[in-house]
């Protein structure tokens, strides 16, 4: 707001545009000091000037405005996150950054009407093939679909049921007509019986929560200014269809690296002195680079004092030594206490213990052994123990110990063979001459009749995987979705194949090698936060194993309270079951 008054003070131009990150207290604080008015009385506007509803008299407003950069990278995480196939992800991402790149409304809800025909029909057929080669056309080519904008206005779409911006801004509901129309478009269509790969309704409930809401934010339809909208526009240049902060993310390098050379904690006065000497040079070099007079270096700036910027002063301090001064109320604490207000607190010594251990640096001290099913232990070190601390990512020795503890309880370690994490991550994502060096030679697969073992995939997300000879199938289970474990499972089934072929081949046996594996889905809880992925597929691997050999109807629950519950339960375990 300074920089406003100030400008306004000696110029008559306005800011045209205001590039920032995705930060409501920017946002906020840029439309209040050049447009006055807030996020949602701007959304309003913007509905009414790209649906031609402001035909005349259309005041000058500064556009704000998202980093396109910030706002792809946090799009494409955020649906790496819900789907775990590259080729979706990079397909969805392009539809989203040519949606990003739209300068019309009528070609936007085309767009977004044709990714939520293709994300949320949970079967391949004609309409998801037009769709799909809609999206494909748009992302290799412009292609526009006109559709019907003259009865809408922000009050048809005003949606006053929620307190949030989303809720409020007329392109949540506009877009929301376009999730509904395509919804009733799939009802519409026969059943064909084929599986939709790119099947992911959680991206469209992603985008509805978070960015559809905003779309002039963070899309190309206003960053060619209120003229492009209206009914007689005869704009022949290239409209501009995005754009970025790249040069305030440049000059952050400059000052870290070239500035102050990655150093850090400086004093205020030394950092203040470094950037005024850097500016300084900066400043004489760009005079004499442009052939500006040198006497430009010597002058100095004039100041003026404003008449409606007064100097601050401070209101000197009445002395109290004549006013008369109210006496201070002050308590004595009592000397001694009465014994019926002390109760004594009764603490359980193992809490006690796991409290303690928590609580000190990582080290390499073995805290418990684990008896394993060949007959050996499981080492559990301090810092394996540390993991199962809230918000913290567990390691596989913590949870191989755990289902080798539950397979003892339930009386099941001669029936499911446990597999050590890192050789069923082998087995699932590793390549043949990976899977010949975990062959399990000493391991007659004919004496058991089931595979249990965990997953790690991509480096911090944990998948149970179940095999269950008797009905011949294959389960791959993820903790944050049930949507993707039928192609998952299938994938491992088909890795589950190669793999005894080449253990059987590798040490002429025929254990397995004749059964034809399938995928398959069990039902199970979802993780609710971001970090307790491993506590989750322990809880379901106990459940297996308790219900073994039938499938088990998983119905725990899964919140952060009872996580942490989980947690300590399971530190517990682990140290009760120790056999030193």
């Amino acid at each position: 707001m300074q920089f406003h008054r100030k400008l306004a003070s000696c110029s008559k131009r306005r800011v045209s545009k205001v590039e920032t990150d995705y930060s409501w207290a920017l946002i906020n604080s840029a439309l209040l000091a050049f447009n006055k008015e807030d996020v949602v009385a701007y959304l309003k506007r913007a509905f009414d000037m790209t649906t031609c509803q402001i035909k005349k008299n259309r005041p000058a407003f500064t556009v704000v405005h998202l980093c396109s950069a910030h706002i792809i990278k946090a799009v494409r995480n955020a649906i790496s996150k819900l789907c775990r196939d590259k080729g979706i992800t990079n397909f969805i991402t392009h539809c989203f950054a040519h949606l990003m790149n739209t300068t019309s409304i009528t070609h936007a809800c085309a767009v977004f009407y044709n990714m939520c025909v293709v994300l949320l029909s949970p079967e391949r057929n004609e309409l998801t093939n037009l769709s799909k080669d809609f999206l494909w056309d748009c992302i290799s080519q412009e292609q526009v679909q006109d559709l019907d904008l003259s009865e809408i206005n922000s009050d048809t779409f005003n949606m006053e049921r929620g307190n949030t911006v989303i809720s409020k801004s007329p392109f949540s509901r506009l877009f929301s007509v376009q999730q509904e129309q395509a919804k009733v478009n799939i009802l519409t269509e026969r059943p064909t019986g084929k599986e939709n790969d790119l099947y992911c309704p959680k991206i469209i409930d992603m985008l509805m929560q978070n960015y559809m809401g905003i779309f002039p934010l963070w899309s190309g339809l206003l960053l060619g200014g209120s003229a492009q909208h209206s009914a007689h526009s005869t704009t022949s240049e290239k409209e501009r269809t995005r754009d970025t902060n790249c040069h305030v993310e440049l000059w952050f390098g400059i000052v870290k690296n070239n500035i102050l050379l990655k150093k850090r904690h400086f004093r205020p006065a030394e950092f203040v002195n470094k950037m005024y000497s850097s500016l300084q040079g900066r400043y004489a070099e760009h005079i004499l680079k442009h052939k500006f007079p040198v006497t430009v270096l010597t002058n100095k700036p004039k100041t003026s004092v404003r008449q409606d910027d007064p100097q601050e002063t401070w209101k000197k301090r009445e002395s109290s030594v004549c006013g008369k001064r109210k006496p201070s109320k002050y308590f004595h604490p009592p000397k001694q206490t009465s014994s019926t207000l002390v109760q004594k607190v009764h603490r359980d010594p193992a809490d006690e213990k796991i409290t303690q251990l928590w609580k000190k640096s990582d080290t390499e001290v073995v805290v418990s052994a684990v008896h394993s099913q060949s007959g050996g232990t499981i080492p559990i070190h301090h810092s394996d123990l540390r993991t199962l601390r809230p918000h913290q990512w567990l390691v596989g020795e913590v949870m191989g110990g755990l289902i080798h503890i539950a397979a003892r309880k339930y009386g099941v370690s001669k029936r499911v063979f446990l597999m050590d994490h890192y050789t069923a991550g082998v087995i699932v994502k590793g390549e043949e001459t990976q899977m010949s060096h975990q062959s399990l030679r000493k391991v007659n697969l004919e004496t058991y009749e089931g595979i249990l073992g965990f997953v790690l995939i991509g480096g911090n997300h944990w998948n149970l995987l179940y095999i269950h000879k008797s009905t011949k199938t294959v389960y791959l289970m993820d903790p944050l979705s049930v949507a993707s474990e039928s192609y998952s499972s299938k994938s491992a089934a088909v890795q589950i194949r190669k793999y005894l072929s080449i253990r059987n081949k590798m040490h002429s046996k025929d254990e397995w090698d004749s059964i034809d594996w399938k995928g398959g889905v069990v039902k199970h809880p979802i993780q609710q936060d971001g970090n307790s992925c491993g506590v989750v597929v322990v809880m379901m691997a106990q459940s297996i194993l308790a219900s073994f050999p039938l499938l088990p109807e998983m119905t725990f629950e899964t919140t952060k309270r009872k996580m942490t519950e989980q947690r300590r339960q399971m530190a517990r375990e682990i140290l009760e079951a120790s056999g030193i």
